[in-house]
């Protein structure tokens, strides 16, 4: 939450869905993957609990890097990952490897929206 010296309020996932910081916070954290909380319709729910003001940030390697996967949400800045050797990620995937394994596969990416 904001601190009373006007310092930068922080709430995680689980404080947002409670409510408690309704236009309070200046940065809300997505707890867990970024494209879970899409899946499982949280995100809408933890923005709803955001200030009109707020500017949001969706940071993970599996924020999904389409226009169309936030047509209606106030996400200000999706950063993801791109792969950029599609065979070696395709083992990795195959294999179960992590987010961590594919790394030198893939290169940060992000886009501002309008």
């Amino acid at each position: 939450m904001t601190t009373s010296d006007g310092g930068i309020g922080i709430a995680a996932t689980g404080v947002a869905l409670n409510g408690c910081c309704a236009g309070k916070v200046d940065i809300v954290d997505f707890e867990g993957s970024p494209a879970t909380s899409i899946i499982n319709n949280s995100t809408e729910t933890i923005l709803s609990h955001t200030g009109p003001d707020l500017k949001t940030v969706l940071l993970g390697p599996s924020t999904p890097m389409l226009p169309k996967a936030f047509a209606g949400l106030p996400i200000n800045m999706p950063a993801g990952a791109a792969i950029i050797e599609p065979r070696q990620t395709l083992k990795i995937v195959r294999r179960g490897g992590s987010a961590r394994a594919l790394k030198p596969f893939t290169r940060r990416v992000y886009w501002l929206a309008a």
